[in-house]
């Protein structure tokens, strides 16, 4: 049959983290891009659109910060198909991500993070799919652990942080687009 030879993508590997994100901003970046331009313009789209990039980064931006945000990465060995993804995912944004050494960092740009996401085709330019679920519900549990937090919080706060921790999350589905471009054309 005609076509059978091609191979579908396939998730190659995932990765997760749990974090209450400082700032409420989760990023995920090349492990040696660090502060680049046009982090403070990707910011704003993220906290207007929910994520965003500027190619050296991908920022979300999340509901709140008390309660667990769950973020998985997962590379693909290509795009990845709409259909794959669970019901009740909603998709965000889809950026390109440059990655001169291939190996990721994902966490708060503070205390909370991954490292080691290193898909097989190291070193380029990744496509990045996000998608998210529970953000509404988080942004009133948010709302209700505000309020029992007070001089009378103590049980009332943990038992909401229990019941409300994995409300809020994150899917980022990449595969490798094509090669960097060649930058020793900067010079000139």
């Amino acid at each position: 049959m005609p076509g059978s030879d091609v191979l579908m993508p396939n998730p190659y590997a995932s990765y997760e983290l749990a974090l209450r994100p400082d700032h409420r901003i989760v990023i995920l970046r090349d492990i040696e891009c660090d502060a680049a331009v046009g982090d403070t313009s990707a910011i704003e789209h993220a906290v207007r659109d929910v994520a965003a990039g500027n190619r050296y980064a991908l920022y979300l931006h999340t509901v709140q910060n008390l309660l667990a945000t769950h973020v998985w990465v997962e590379t693909w060995t290509g795009p990845p198909a709409d259909e794959g993804v669970d019901t009740g995912w909603t998709s965000a944004a889809a950026v390109d991500l440059d990655c001169p050494t291939g190996l990721l960092v994902l966490g708060d740009g503070m205390s909370a993070s991954i490292d080691g996401i290193d898909p097989p085709e190291g070193p380029g330019r990744y496509r990045i799919a996000v998608y998210h679920q529970g953000r509404e519900r988080a942004e009133l549990a948010y709302r209700e652990v505000v309020h029992a937090m007070g001089p009378r919080a103590g049980r009332a706060e943990s038992e909401l942080q229990a019941r409300y921790g994995a409300v809020e999350k994150y899917l980022l589905r990449m595969w490798w687009q094509q090669a960097l471009p060649d930058t020793d054309d900067d010079d000139n």
